[in-house]
């Protein structure tokens, strides 16, 4: 399936490139649904959610998962370090997905609560450099939110 995620991007932009998205995606979720606990479930979600929000143009459908990932990723007790930062990020980018999802859509409540879950949780404060900047931008995020 990551083959075929891959493949998308050498198909022009247009009707075809969106279905295989959605395929792909579906594919990936109908993964995660048949083996919730495999290592790469997280990652599979994750995939199909950004395939749907950036290839497919299906910015609720992917809402959808994004919230299922919050929902369903819990901190592992006695995982790996290595396996617990990628969940984290996981997570971390859902959070961020449906905070900036819920700005755009002009909930500022539900975008300004998704942003300072972000910013506020244990979890989220150690991580790499992305995961530092995926915290800096929901800072600035918040901020202009709460300027407003």
């Amino acid at each position: 399936l990551l083959d075929e995620a891959r493949a998308i991007e050498g198909i022009p932009d247009g009707a075809d490139r969106r279905a295989r998205a959605e395929h792909v995606a579906a594919r990936l979720v109908s993964s995660a649904d048949r083996a919730p606990a495999h290592p790469q479930t997280p990652a599979a979600l994750h995939l199909a959610a950004q395939l749907l929000a950036d290839e497919a143009a299906r910015p609720a459908a992917a809402a959808t998962i994004y919230q299922r990932i919050v929902d369903e990723l819990e901190p592992r007790r006695g995982a790996d370090e290595a396996a617990r930062r990628e969940r984290d990020a996981i997570v971390a980018d859902a959070h961020f997905q449906l905070a900036r999802s819920a700005q755009r859509a002009f909930d500022y409540e539900r975008a300004l609560a998704g942003y300072e879950t972000l910013l506020t949780t244990p979890r989220f404060a150690g991580g790499d450099e992305e995961m530092s900047e995926r915290r800096r931008d929901a800072a600035v995020n918040a901020a202009i939110l709460t300027a407003r």
